[in-house]
């Protein structure tokens, strides 16, 4: 449960952005609310104090620009292009050195330089790999989003780790992106986000649906929920995130689960997802099954 004293320096920030209470899911990282913490609900200290789950302190992304450094190959680019100079928000953990996040507030002008999504809003998710070996997951990741929330302050549960920001580079401290940094953020997205595929015409309302259990990384309501299905229930797009994933190296047909045959892998409007097919298996595979349940 978290401290009432010890988070009153945060009052002013609640009363200014969304502010969550986090504690729930395997590694401690979701939002304790049931459903509805997308939509921005506003809490104020004493309610998020209530929360006995509490182990940290969330803040969504509906009007921050993130920059999630995974590893130390991240560091570097981000480095190189420009992006670690000035003076902005940090949120760092005491248990790393190479996974931390700069946190600017972009200007409503800069916000309108973005394109607009499929959900018509001006919002970006998505990965830069940084690594070229494929079993370092490192990445320099984008985002600003109202689904999306970064966690600033309290316990990182699965390594024991507290999250902390340098002297100077605090909430307050929160800056727009200067020039450089944000024509560097449009480039990237210019280059990353792709356009969701449009709706067939004779489709009824969106394609696709958030999934509550995705069939193939598993990731659920309490997971940050970004996995989609279909509307006819026989393509999955498994977001490739870091705790959550679809397995690697797959081939191209390659079947998981039994059901799941691997197709491709694509950037959409959320992101970096794997792509599967729901898998029609032969007669012998058929029979092999029913052997093998026997």
């Amino acid at each position: 449960m978290l401290n009432f004293r010890k988070l009153q320096r945060y009052r002013t920030l609640t009363e200014t952005e969304c502010i969550l209470p986090i504690g729930w899911g395997r590694d401690k990282k979701a939002p304790c609310i049931k459903k509805g913490w997308q939509l921005n609900p506003e809490y104020s200290l004493e309610e998020i104090c209530n929360f006995r789950d509490a182990i940290a302190l969330g803040i969504t992304t509906k009007n921050l620009w993130v920059l999630d450094l995974d590893g130390s190959t991240s560091v570097a680019w981000a480095r190189r292009k420009g992006l670690l100079e000035s003076n902005s928000w940090e949120i760092h953990r005491t248990s790393s050195s190479v996974y931390w996040k700069k946190v600017w507030k972009p200007t409503e002008a800069q916000i309108a330089q973005l394109p607009i999504n499929d959900d018509g809003n001006r919002e970006f998710q998505f990965k830069v790999r940084t690594n070229p070996c494929n079993f370092l997951d490192e990445a320099a990741e984008f985002f600003m989003a109202h689904n999306r929330q970064i966690i600033f302050y309290g316990k990182h549960f699965k390594s024991g780790g507290d999250y902390y920001s340098p002297p100077h580079r605090d909430f307050g401290d929160v800056i727009a992106p200067t020039d450089k940094e944000w024509k560097v953020c449009l480039e990237e997205v210019s280059k990353h986000q792709e356009k969701l595929p449009r709706s067939r015409s004779n489709s009824h309302g969106r394609d696709w649906y958030t999934l509550d259990l995705c069939p193939i990384c598993g990731r659920s309501q309490n997971n940050n929920p970004v996995c989609q299905m279909h509307r006819d229930e026989k393509t999955v797009r498994c977001f490739e995130g870091v705790t959550y994933h679809p397995p690697k190296n797959l081939k191209k047909g390659e079947v998981i689960h039994d059901d799941w045959a691997f197709a491709r892998s694509q950037y959409v409007g959320w992101g970096d997802f794997s792509i599967f097919v729901k898998h029609k298996p032969t007669p012998t595979q058929l029979s092999f099954r029913r052997w093998r349940s026997v």
